[in-house]
C-alpha cells in the first residue's frame, strides 16, 4: 500500500498504484472483465500548419488477460463482431482505477468501441506460461471522468 506523502505546502496526498483496476463493457456486450494490463489511455493534440490545435487523437485501446477456457460474454461479443455481417454492435467501456479499499480514484470512458484485433500468445511445448489473449479495440472518444 502506498504511503501518504506531504508536499512542501503541507498538502497530503497518496500516490495511486496501477494494479487495482476494473473494466466494464456496456452496449454490444454488458459485462465486467478482469485484465492484467491496459494500454492506450492517451490523448494527443493535433495541430495545423500554423500551430493551432485542430482536434485530438488517441491510440487503440489494448487489453491483455489470461485466456479463459470457456468463452465468456466478452468472447461472444468479439466473435459476433468479427463474424462481420455489415453491422457491428459497439459498446462503451469504463475503466476505473481503484485504491486498496476499492474506492474509485480515476475513471476513463471510451465510447463506441469495437474489436480491431484479437491475438493469442504463442504455444510452446517447452514453456509453462499462461496463454495470454490480447484484445485491441478502436473507439471514438476517450474522456477522463474523474
Amino acid at each position: 500500500m502506498p504511503k501518504k506523502q506531504t508536499s512542501s505546502n503541507n498538502i497530503t496526498w497518496t500516490p495511486v498504484v496501477a494494479f487495482y483496476f476494473r473494466v466494464s463493457f456496456l452496449g454490444g456486450v454488458q459485462c465486467n472483465v478482469s485484465f492484467s494490463e491496459i494500454n492506450g489511455l492517451d490523448i494527443e493534440m493535433v495541430f495545423d500548419e500554423q500551430g493551432y490545435p485542430t482536434k485530438t487523437k488517441h491510440p487503440d485501446l489494448v487489453l491483455t488477460r489470461a485466456m479463459n477456457a470457456t468463452p465468456d460474454d466478452l468472447s461472444k461479443w468479439i466473435k459476433q463482431c468479427t463474424d462481420f455481417d455489415g453491422f457491428i454492435k459497439t459498446c462503451n467501456i469504463t475503466i476505473c482505477l481503484v485504491d486498496e479499499k476499492g474506492a474509485v480514484v480515476a475513471v476513463w470512458h471510451c465510447t463506441n468501441a469495437y474489436p480491431k484485433k484479437m491475438s493469442v500468445s504463442p504455444f510452446k511445448a517447452d514453456d509453462s506460461k499462461l496463454v495470454i489473449e490480447t484484445l485491441t479495440l478502436v473507439y471514438d472518444h476517450l474522456e477522463r471522468k474523474k
